[in-house]
């Protein structure tokens, strides 16, 4: 996988610098990139379900319709509409904030939308403790549209490095996945609350075409290579965002490189083991 990464980010410190920005590393790609036929069979029907897994099943997961009118359903604690005047009139301005910072064209588009409600929304385990709310809209034709402002915490790396020169966490998010992806959300944008809800927010649409393979379903050949395809899709992303040049050339030709990201992978797996059976002598009664 290491070799995989520095053998493609050298490839693309040889490219143009447009060819490079423009470079797309979408699931037809990757399929492209598989000689094995198990394994590609197992990405088409990952995209299959990434197509099915959008804002479309999330509506309808998510929301019922009432007459003509698409509403949350509530279903506590995961999801619990907003209710009361101030809670609305905070979430507006939070929404109002957000809209300031998309495009123009995005504006356009959602506008087409009108807001119908708001809810508090429990995210993953990656994100427990923090605050994030799903939007609902409806265009004039009665689709419904769900947008997700989750709260933006500073970055781990912050405490190491030199401060960032955005002084808000969502837009540092957003600005960040907008520079490595070629074909972002197009309902990507950020927001800061009141002195009620004084945190930082970053906006985007809700399931977004989301997939995934079971890496425990591959053999170790097919786990290699859907690996080394993954690491030509992050050195795409780090060679747009960066200088594919400079990172080309600190990983050097050798293989010091991929020696180190094992050494470290592997230091990593026994401290997760370690802290697992720390956790299970712990929870035993």
């Amino acid at each position: 996988v290491g070799r995989a990464y520095r053998e493609w980010m050298t490839t693309f410190s040889e490219r143009p610098t447009l060819d490079v920005w423009f470079a797309r590393a979408d699931l037809e790609w990757m399929i492209g990139e598989i000689q094995k036929p198990g394994l590609r069979d197992a990405l088409q029907r990952a995209g299959q379900r990434a197509r099915v897994k959008d804002g479309e099943k999330a509506s309808i997961k998510l929301t019922e319709r009432v007459g003509d009118e698409w509403h949350f359903r509530t279903d506590p604690p995961t999801l619990v509409p907003l209710q009361g005047t101030d809670h609305l009139r905070t979430v507006a301005d939070v929404f109002r904030r957000y809209r300031g910072t998309l495009p123009p064209d995005r504006v356009a588009l959602l506008d087409r939308y009108s807001f119908v409600e708001a809810a508090v929304k429990v995210v993953g385990v990656g994100s427990v403790g923090t605050r994030a709310y799903a939007f609902l809209f409806q265009s004039g034709d009665g689709e419904p549209l769900i947008l997700q402002a989750k709260q933006a915490e500073a970055s781990v790396l912050e405490a190491h490095l030199p401060p960032s020169e955005y002084d808000h966490h969502g837009k540092r998010v957003v600005v960040g996945q907008r520079l490595i992806q070629s074909s972002s959300d197009p309902f990507l944008g950020w927001t800061r609350g009141d002195e009620t809800l004084p945190f930082d927010f970053y906006f985007r649409q809700l399931w977004d075409m989301k997939g995934r393979i079971d890496a425990r379903s591959l053999d170790l050949s097919s786990f290699e290579a859907y690996a080394s395809v993954c690491a030509a899709a992050l050195a795409r992303a780090h060679a747009r965002a960066g200088d594919a040049s400079l990172i080309a050339g600190y990983l050097d030709q050798g293989k010091a490189f991929e020696h180190a990201i094992a050494d470290y992978a592997r230091s990593y797996t026994d401290l997760m083991i370690s802290d697992y059976a720390e956790f299970e002598a712990w929870r035993q009664p």
